[in-house]
């Protein structure tokens, strides 16, 4: 059946119809169905679709992870829009949601807890997790789904990260949907996330100083506002190329570089001690399983060789300013105490950290 697009024009949709709405559309209808006297002139207006259309576009987007870094920004980008959001976490507790956002209880690898989540909503974001996708996209066709936003890796598309343990994962995420025609997904791709940076918390509150493997690599870590920005430039419809094409931050910085900028917003010096490659590996071994450990010492390698790149593609009509700088980022989780309150981890790289 039609729908509406972000301009209010008619457009076709391949997606299984929504049977109740299909029910109620035929009603409209008939109730406004010319009588005999007036002949077919203006027969089945589109005016007569006008209500439905509506209701169609009030049906609210899930964001599912929405405490995560990316989803919460995802979900206040939305709600400040006026878009219906209902979100969606493993664990929800009462409080961390705003009033009026339907909360569920929800596992991507947990089919029978997404039915409840997805039934009834437009379109979802959410996280690539390659254990769960088959019942992402039973339970998506089941809902009849207008779209799915993933977010993936910007690894799936990099050249030099193929073959990449991460990498590969993500990619066999987005084949999986590729290969269900039925649903419609659109892939966000960031290459490196400043949040990887929270992730050095713990060593600093613990020991004044952080240590590192390849310190000196330069990788364009983006923020996730602005990875939010382009989420919800795919949910609104946007089909330009950039929307899944590679993110990254404005310009390339160093690890080093990076606890720099902290120590400048937490007001003193951060001494950074390098790591050799095994004392990483038994370093985030403690963390992650060691076969992830090593995609993420793979993409620091990989960096270090100077291949990770700063793409332009987060444009401004998304971020509604400029792309944010990692001397910004550091800044404002400094600010809020996240750098000194700590984190136990090292990394955070559960399918892809780094990439």
């Amino acid at each position: 059946m039609p729908s509406l697009d972000r301009d209010g024009a008619v457009a076709e949709t391949s997606a299984t119809p929504d049977h109740g709405v299909m029910l109620f559309s035929i009603g409209v209808l008939r109730r406004n169905a010319p009588s005999a006297d007036q002949g077919l002139r203006g027969a089945w207006s589109l005016r007569a679709l006008e209500p439905v259309m509506a209701s169609l576009h009030r049906k609210p987007t899930l964001v599912m992870g929405a405490r995560g870094s990316v989803g919460k920004f995802v979900m206040k980008r939305l709600l400040a829009e006026g878009v219906p959001v209902r979100a969606s976490a493993r664990r929800p507790a009462p409080g961390q949601f705003p009033d009026g956002v339907e909360v569920f209880a929800a596992d991507l690898t947990d089919p029978a807890s997404l039915l409840p989540a997805f039934g009834g909503a437009r379109q979802v974001f959410l996280y690539a997790n390659h254990q769960g996708v088959h019942g992402v996209i039973e339970t998506a066709r089941a809902a009849a789904l207008e779209r799915i936003v993933l977010m993936s890796s910007g690894s799936v598309i990099h050249p030099s990260s193929a073959g990449n343990a991460i990498a590969e994962k993500h990619r066999a995420v987005e084949a999986a949907f590729a290969v269900a025609s039925d649903v419609l997904m659109v892939p966000v791709r960031p290459l490196v996330l400043a949040t990887n940076a929270l992730g050095w918390a713990y060593q600093i509150r613990a020991n004044g100083g952080v240590a590192l493997y390849q310190p000196d690599a330069l990788t364009a870590p983006i923020h996730e506002w602005d990875v939010a920005a382009v989420v919800c430039a795919a949910l609104s419809g946007d089909t330009a190329r950039a929307v899944s094409g590679l993110l990254t931050g404005p310009a390339r910085i160093s690890q080093r570089d990076q606890v720099a900028a902290i120590g400048r917003a937490v007001g003193r010096e951060i001494p950074v001690r390098e790591l050799s490659r095994d004392a990483a590996m038994r370093q985030f071994s403690q963390f992650m399983p060691a076969g992830e450990v090593e995609a993420v010492l793979q993409f620091l390698d990989d960096a270090a060789a100077g291949n990770s790149p700063a793409v332009p593609t987060v444009e401004e009509s998304w971020a509604a300013r400029r792309s944010h700088s990692m001397n910004g980022h550091s800044t404002t989780h400094a600010t809020s105490g996240e750098m000194t309150r700590g984190r136990h981890m090292t990394c955070r790289s559960r399918m892809g950290c780094c990439r």
